[in-house]
């Protein structure tokens, strides 16, 4: 992640997240879940707020508009590609993972649908991959969050096919492989994140839990294990 990305992230989601406190997660894992999209990271209220900010913010206005400049960059780019380098998958992740993030936000903020358009096309070449590569479970985690943010930012934009192919591909590369990691179904190197002290702890547990909640209202049957179990290994 640059610096530019790094401050973005900070500015548009970490700072609203720590304002607020300390947030309790209910027994019920989807007691509180937002009905409608997008309920990730940015609601469209705070997408708002941050629109009539930046009218009067030159800060706000530079970060938008590296976003702005490097959505246009990835719209000129073919869609990601798998390719694994050595046991990893992960540099094609942390690009799809990059690349929706930025789309994403662009369209939401423009309302141009090529934003959108460039956004979708990289989470269908993601999800038409023959996995995500849960021997190195990073970069599964990693692909979990691309499309899980982008399938819940763009998902008023998407018809019903489009979304339905997304939803597959997330829970066959995704919230089936983590399922398997919390009920321990699987054994090596691909599921000791869950015991992990470092990084792969939170990045690991993080992206299954954003691919969970993107569609926990169609497929909750992920909730109770994925939820439960990522908190208790990110808490312990």
């Amino acid at each position: 992640m640059s610096l530019r990305t790094f401050l973005i992230v900070v500015f548009f989601f970490i700072v609203p997240i720590l304002a607020a406190g300390h947030i309790s997660i209910p027994e019920n894992p989807l007691q509180s879940l937002r009905k409608d999209h997008p309920r990730l990271l940015l609601h469209d209220e705070r997408l708002s707020e941050l629109q009539s900010l930046s009218e009067r913010d030159p800060f706000l206005q530079r970060l938008i508009q590296d976003v702005l400049t490097r959505a246009d960059s990835y719209i000129s780019r073919d869609p990601v590609v798998y390719k694994v380098i050595g046991p990893r998958l992960l540099s094609v992740s942390r690009e799809c993972l990059n690349r929706v993030m930025t789309c994403s936000l662009a369209y939401r903020w423009t309302k141009e649908k090529k934003y959108a358009d460039s956004a979708i096309i990289n989470i269908l070449a993601a999800c038409r991959f023959k996995d995500w590569n849960p021997s190195h479970y990073l970069d599964t985690a990693e692909m979990s969050n691309a499309v899980g943010i982008g399938y819940d930012w763009l998902y008023h934009y998407m018809d019903e096919t489009t979304r339905q192919e997304i939803r597959a591909g997330l829970i066959k590369h995704g919230l089936e492989e983590g399922f398997k990691c919390y009920t321990g179904q699987v054994g090596g190197r691909n599921h000791w994140f869950v015991s992990s002290e470092h990084n792969w702890n939170q990045v690991c547990n993080g992206g299954m839990i954003v691919g969970e909640l993107a569609i926990a209202d169609t497929d909750p049957q992920y909730a109770q294990v994925i939820m439960v179990g990522g908190r208790k290994t990110i808490m312990r």
